[in-house]
């Protein structure tokens, strides 16, 4: 079974592939740390986010999902 795994964020997000059978250990397949430039707007921003995980998920095809918990600061 593959899992990607997001650590979400607007400059910079953290993708992972990790595979894990039955019986056997986890192995990282792949793992990224995806940035935008601050010089583009918040669409274009998110756009190439989207992009760029549509890709991940169409080359690994993953079967599961996991992602941090969003938490802000005060």
């Amino acid at each position: 079974m593959k899992i990607i795994s997001i650590d979400p964020g607007y400059e910079r997000l953290g993708v992972a592939i990790i595979e894990k059978n039955k019986g056997k250990k986890e192995t990282l397949l792949f793992s990224e740390c995806f940035k935008t430039s601050p010089k583009l707007t918040h669409h274009e921003r998110l756009a190439l986010i989207g992009d760029r995980v549509k890709e991940i998920i169409k080359k690994w095809k993953p079967q599961h999902l996991a992602t941090e918990k969003l938490f802000f600061a005060e």
